[in-house]
């Protein structure tokens, strides 16, 4: 990656939005490669993501997968799968976490409301 070449050993890349212009199985095997190829254990990778489907036990460690809980008042919580009982006893994550069996899905309101008053979308300062 031509954008390694510069970075100092030992160094951490963030990345946002990974899933972005990258087809899933593209993705995923970059990961799967980062993490087996023992020339990336100098780098630290974070890269956030939208995609549930990254949530994949057998692309990521427990360990590796951070949830952001962000409450009404802007205040982030930071959850690793690793803590929740669901993950070590082999369950699949995705299908929890799509069906809503945790804080994790958006709460969005009436978002009928939202598209019917265009005033809600502007922000006020």
């Amino acid at each position: 990656a031509p954008y390694l070449t510069k970075a100092e050993e030992n160094s951490i890349l963030f990345i946002d939005e990974v899933e972005n212009k990258l087809h899933l199985h593209i993705l995923q095997e970059i990961i799967k490669f980062i993490n087996s190829d023992i020339q990336w254990k100098k780098y630290q990778f974070i890269f956030t993501t939208h995609n549930v489907s990254l949530m994949d036990l057998n692309v990521l460690k427990p360990e590796q997968i951070w949830i952001v809980d962000k409450s009404k008042d802007w205040c982030s919580d930071f959850y690793t799968l690793y803590d929740f009982d669901e993950v070590r006893t082999g369950r699949d994550i995705q299908k929890y976490f799509n069906a809503g069996a945790y804080w994790w899905i958006p709460h969005v309101g009436d978002f009928s409301e939202l598209l019917h008053n265009l005033d809600l979308w502007v922000e006020k300062k």
